[in-house]
């Protein structure tokens, strides 16, 4: 593998909002997935927040309260797991957005499949597909807006008072119910408290983060959408690796030369995700380029030999 230029590229928002129950997660989410998607963009909404419809008694997902204020197409799923999520996601492929709201439920999905009497490999299966759903969600070709549940945080500490030792509870404050690793995948990742303010705790965007945002609206979603845009396209990016990939093997004269360019050729494929036709010319000026090395280095040896 070889080093490439570090370039910003235009990114596929990955953000996460937790907090507890009518903090305004499910609202704020939308507003900045219409923000990302644009006007002509499409949003795709796993909900597995189901209640009770009062006058038809069926089931139906608590986005669809905010169905009048925001245009997106919903996805409900009764008892979800990992797989059934899942499959969820990529019939939401070609959505510009992604919502699924709660990712809460495939962490109590998780928590039932334990056997505790089995000890620590008692989580490996649960553990293992929850595994596959973030990889899933993280490979979507498309932003995506995770929510969860909140849920207040505690640490036991022994403490010496008076000579005796005794447990001492401390407040350690809301955090997600969810798996706590899950934060590291993200950009974004925002507290809601119950008067619907957004605290960033995580950003990759200095200018937001640690920021407190009071109900939070297009405005906030417009900041993390610019962010969002700028940079090179994917298009521009691959365009210029590739033209230095081939200057570099333009230029080789020795085996060397040709595999520092063709670890550099690697490193984009990898990178940047080239298309079929840039992999081929790629493909092609390195073969070229061993063929002329190659023919080079008996008139090298010739002249030596003389």
């Amino acid at each position: 593998m070889a080093f490439r230029k570090a370039v910003r590229q235009q990114m596929q928002g990955r953000i996460m909002l937790f907090g507890a129950s009518g903090a305004g997660k499910t609202y704020t989410a939308l507003t900045i997935a219409r923000e990302l998607a644009g006007p002509n963009g499409s949003v795709a909404f796993i909900d597995t927040e189901l209640r009770p419809n009062p006058k038809t008694g069926q089931l139906q997902g608590s986005s669809e309260c905010y169905a009048g204020l925001f245009d997106f197409d919903v996805s409900w799923l009764d008892n979800p797991s990992p797989k059934t999520v899942r499959s969820e996601i990529r019939e939401a492929h070609g959505a510009d957005v992604l919502i699924v709201d709660s990712v809460s439920h495939l962490w109590e999905w998780v928590l039932a499949q334990v056997d505790h009497k089995k000890g620590m490999s008692a989580w490996n299966k649960p553990k293992g597909e929850l595994k596959l759903f973030v990889k899933d969600l993280l490979m979507f070709p498309g932003h995506v807006i995770a929510c969860a549940r909140g849920v207040q945080k505690y640490e036991t500490n022994e403490v010496e008072q008076n000579g005796r030792s005794k447990k001492e509870v401390t407040k350690l404050g809301v955090g997600q119910q969810f798996d706590k690793n899950f934060e590291f995948e993200m950009d974004i990742v925002g507290r809601m408290d119950e008067d619907h303010t957004l605290h960033v705790v995580k950003s990759r965007y200095p200018e937001i983060s640690g920021e407190t945002y009071k109900r939070p609206g297009p405005d906030f979603a417009r900041t993390i959408r610019d962010w969002l845009d700028n940079g090179q396209s994917r298009e521009e990016s691959s365009a210029s690796e590739v033209a230095a990939v081939r200057e570099m093997l333009a230029e080789a004269s020795t085996d060397e030369d040709l595999r520092r360019a063709r670890a550099r050729g690697l490193a984009a494929v990898n990178g940047l995700g080239l298309s079929e036709e840039r992999i081929n010319s790629i493909r092609d000026a390195v073969e070229a380029t061993r063929k002329r090395i190659n023919q080079a280095a008996p008139a090298a040896e010739e002249g030596e030999a003389a």
